[in-house]
């Protein structure tokens, strides 16, 4: 749910970005989202794709340990007899 989460709100403030580029600069929609994704070289691409790539992996990790424990949850309640 985490990892979903991550993506979703990504994805939101993709589409935010372009929307404030289309009424700023007066670009097309398709204008905004590619200069989202191509940007110049000196603006830092790689920060951001780092950003994004630690984050993933920490919903991803979060989502592990939490399936990990609802497993385990379960296990202890199945062996204790309890519903």
């Amino acid at each position: 749910m985490l990892t979903f989460s991550f993506l979703l709100v990504i994805f939101l403030l993709t589409i935010l970005l372009a929307v404030f580029d289309m009424m700023i600069l007066d670009f097309s929609i398709w204008e905004a989202l590619i200069n989202l994704y191509f940007p110049e070289v000196a603006t830092g691409r790689s920060f951001v794709y780092t950003g994004v790539f630690f984050g993933f992996v920490i919903c991803i990790v979060g989502d592990f340990r939490l399936y990990k424990k609802k497993k385990l949850k379960k296990n202890h309640a199945e062996r204790d007899g309890s519903p």
